[in-house]
């Protein structure tokens, strides 16, 4: 799916954005999700999780930049959170693995800087996190 970020967000919030192209790949124990923000836009893909974390990952990432237009080398980092997100291996584009505990407190405290509960209910296991307002 493709959405323009100034009709999800604001303005400010997707000029920030749209200074790099992202990419956000969750690799869940039963599900995996993929974002692209790269020029204004914001891309997203659904699958189920296959048996390799990086191969599903690589499909994602596939899907992502040809819907956008680009090729994989015009990603400037990806993210990699989930389950899955220790087998991940992108070569040469910057990545870092990051537990979904702290994507979500970080996300939701960067849009909402009053978030202070955060529920997360997933294939394999649910999750309560309590954010500090302050900090995140």
């Amino acid at each position: 799916m493709k959405y323009k970020l100034t009709d999800i967000i604001d303005e400010d919030f997707a000029a920030e954005l749209s200074v790099a192209s992202a990419a956000g790949i969750d690799i869940g124990s039963r599900g995996a999700k993929g974002v692209l923000i790269n020029n204004g836009y914001l891309y997203t893909v659904l699958k189920a999780s296959g048996v390799s974390s990086d191969e599903t990952a690589h499909e994602l990432l596939e899907t992502l930049v040809n819907e956008a237009g680009i090729s994989a080398k015009d990603v400037d980092f990806i993210v990699g959170t989930g389950y899955g997100r220790v087998a991940l291996n992108f070569g040469n584009i910057p990545f870092k693995g990051v537990t979904e505990i702290t994507c979500h407190a970080l996300g939701a405290h960067y849009m909402n800087r009053g978030t202070r509960t955060i529920i997360d209910i997933g294939g394999q296991d649910s999750k309560a996190i309590q954010v500090d307002p302050d900090n995140g």
